[in-house]
């Protein structure tokens, strides 16, 4: 038998005394015992006698905490020199230490304690416990100082430890103990975890974007290619009999007429057949046929075929040829379409006194893979306001409207860059825009592959260069018509004035009404506000759309003035959505 315990009958509270508390050994023979009448017992052991009355044993409360006198992580006694991981285990002697840090795969150790009572060494045992682990103590065996622990998982620790000796515990000694994440579970980890799912949840989300994107912009070249395959048919119909009434129309008045009703009725056709051309090119059937011809002599006819345009607008059109320029494969019945589409918007948005200038140069580019290494470089440059940094991401895009400055009331499906873009595609080249550096205004740049080691043999057509320049893709020049008094008109003392950017709708307005009053014809709102403030027309018919200053902004203007705040404004419009009248009848009236 092991040691003498001692029970109290009341509350049940079991004591055990060991040698080193002035007993004989720990060892005592069973049934040698016997009890005086005095009370005293005698206990039989391998060393003696021992005798004692239980009214005399004393019990000492223990005032001391524990001391951490050792420490070994799998199977390595630990110093200050230790390393778990790549940070030491403990920052100072362990005796005095207040936390230990350990790495993920030094998640099994060991402590050695002790109260430094050597006599009563054996008779003290230990409890200990983790904080985190719930309030239930384990303890040691008597005599016993080693406690331990196998396989935490990570996590912030508090190991508490008391010792026991006669009923009474000493006070709770506490060491926080780190065990450090495996990597894949630490907090940079954590960080690159949040940041790929971030990335994917963004990654995922601009694919739905973009196939939203794509949906939409199918669903309306859908809708307008059936609008188109609907419209062809019946405007062919309205320029065939217009062109026979133009071969006998003798009236100048009448000729007039039906020279712009085969103007704007071309522009039209001219829309429609890019839609068309855009659904061949998405669906592949838009086959090139490159031929090898002067490019110094297409540019120059093409420019032939803007020039009365330019002069009526008052944009100066330069032209830049570089010397011994080389002959150029390009299929010029679709390439055409390129410059046409690339000058239309240069001289859009040029505005009075501006200037358009096409230069035509070679390059080369040795660092560059495929054909491009030499190159035919086209640049179409204005003088307008350019574009934003924005817009030059996106000014290729399908259906994608300006939101700069170049605002037009002509402003199309948005295809006509993005229809360039493909052809450009189609002839091995690249297309991109930029702002220039050393004035206002925008460059269009065009580069294409010299020779013909890029094509394929059923690409190049037969026949000499001259024998392919048709210019299929040629617009025709604007009908503008200056307005002419007559004799026959008796205006009245009535003075309106028109403001509207195109140029061929303002001199129809002009002409229409100047039947009656007196007409003032402006080309954009800042134009107009000037010639209102300086005449004092009886009412102002003005577009909405419009460069410098828009039609909403001149209303205001003009109904803040108490010189023109009388005046009538009639607002034209194309467009006719709820959301644009809502703003003229609410927005507008509330600030006027």
């Amino acid at each position: 038998m092991r040691g003498i315990s001692r029970i109290d009958g009341h509350t049940k509270e079991v004591v055990n005394y060991y040698a080193g508390d002035d007993w004989q050994g720990n060892v005592y023979l069973e049934g040698r015992y016997t009890q005086a009448t005095d009370g005293s017992i005698y206990f039989g052991s391998g060393k003696g006698i021992v005798c004692f009355h239980p009214d005399s044993i004393r019990k000492v409360r223990m005032e001391r905490t524990p001391v951490i006198t050792g420490m070994q992580v799998n199977g390595r006694l630990v110093n200050r020199q230790t390393l778990s991981g790549k940070h030491p285990v403990v920052s100072e002697d362990l005796v005095r230490a207040t936390g230990v840090h350990l790495s993920y795969s030094d998640n099994s150790f060991a402590f050695w304690v002790s109260m430094m009572d050597y006599q009563n060494a054996e008779s003290i045992f230990y409890e200990y416990r983790l904080e985190e682990f719930g309030d239930t103590w384990s303890r040691t065996l008597p005599g016993e100082s080693r406690i331990q622990y196998h396989h935490l998982p990570p996590g912030d620790y508090t190991l508490l430890l008391r010792a026991c000796e006669n009923g009474f515990c000493s006070p709770v000694r506490a060491m926080k103990v780190h065990i450090a994440p495996p990597w894949y579970f630490s907090p940079f980890a954590r960080i690159l975890y949040t940041l790929f799912i971030i990335g994917a949840c963004c990654l995922w989300y601009i694919a739905v974007q973009r196939k939203r994107r794509e949906e939409v912009g199918e669903m309306k070249l859908r809708f307008f290619i059936n609008i188109a395959h609907e419209i062809r048919s019946p405007l062919t119909l309205i320029v065939s009999p217009v062109e026979d009434l133009l071969k006998k129309a003798s009236d100048a008045e009448m000729h007039k007429s039906l020279l712009l009703i085969r103007y704007n009725a071309n522009r039209i056709l001219e829309l429609l057949n890019q839609l068309l051309d855009v659904r061949r090119i998405d669906k592949g059937q838009m086959r090139l046929h490159f031929a090898e011809i002067d490019i110094r002599h297409f540019v120059n006819e093409l420019l032939d075929a803007f020039s009365g345009q330019a002069r009526q607008q008052g944009i100066t059109l330069q032209v830049e040829f570089a010397d011994d320029l080389p002959l150029v494969w390009v299929d010029p019945d679709n390439f055409d379409k390129v410059l046409v589409n690339l000058l239309m918007n240069a001289l859009k948005y040029t505005p009075q006194s501006g200037t358009v200038c096409v230069s035509v140069k070679t390059g080369s580019a040795p660092d560059a893979a495929g054909p491009l290494r030499d190159y035919l470089e086209i640049a179409v440059e204005d003088t307008g306001k350019g574009l934003n940094e924005r817009e030059l991401k996106k000014i290729f895009e399908r259906f994608y409207q300006s939101e700069s400055g170049r605002v037009s009331a002509r402003q199309g499906f948005g295809i006509g860059l993005n229809l360039c873009q493909a052809l450009v595609k189609l002839h091995y080249g690249v297309i991109f825009a930029e702002n220039r550096k050393d004035v206002q205004g925008s460059r269009f740049v065009v580069r294409l592959p010299l020779g013909n080691k890029h094509l394929k043999k059923e690409e190049m057509a037969d026949g000499k260069p001259e024998e392919h320049l048709s210019l299929h893709g040629r617009v025709e020049e604007p009908a503008y018509f200056p307005v002419q008094e007559k004799g026959k008109r008796n205006p009245t003392h009535y003075r309106v004035l028109v403001i509207d950017d195109d140029e061929a709708l303002r001199n129809f307005l002009q002409e229409s009404l100047s039947v009656h009053y007196r007409v003032d014809v402006a080309a954009d709102g800042m134009e107009g506000w000037q010639k209102a403030l300086a005449t004092l027309p009886d009412v102002v018919v003005s577009d909405v759309m419009m460069p410098e200053m828009d039609g909403f902004q001149l209303l205001k203007e003009l109904k803040k003035n108490p010189n023109t705040n009388h005046i009538p404004v009639v607002l034209l419009t194309s467009k006719t959505e709820l959301a644009v009248v809502w703003k003229v009848w609410n927005k507008e009236r509330t600030d006027i």
